[in-house]
């Protein structure tokens, strides 16, 4: 039996930064679709490794950034853009969770 991941998984930190960036790619800035087909709508919503999983990179917060689809798959594993973390400030998924808690309570 594979072992879980601990914290969030992926898609909920996809929509987690999403929702901080209203929704823009971090590239071209196009409003993208959170639910779309990413392989048949260009402004699907995708997460990006900053650093590729290929190379080493994880799927902590200080590695993720939202891309369109089609500013994803022309960056594919490289390191092409000069990409920031929104979120790289949290050290980890039960800290952002419970300053969002924190921020809904107020």
């Amino acid at each position: 039996m594979p072992k879980k991941a601990k914290g969030l998984n992926l898609s909920f930190k996809k929509l987690l930064l999403w929702q901080h960036l209203s929704g823009r790619c971090q590239v071209c800035g196009v409003k993208t679709d959170l639910y779309g087909d990413a392989g048949k709508d260009p402004r699907t919503a995708t997460l990006e490794h900053i650093k590729p999983r290929s190379k080493g990179g994880t799927d902590a917060w200080n590695n993720l950034a939202l891309l369109c689809s089609a500013c994803n798959q022309r960056n594919g594993n490289k390191e092409k853009y000069k990409l920031t973390a929104p979120l790289a400030h949290y050290s980890g998924d039960s800290h952002y969770m419970s300053n969002r808690m924190e921020g809904m309570q107020a």
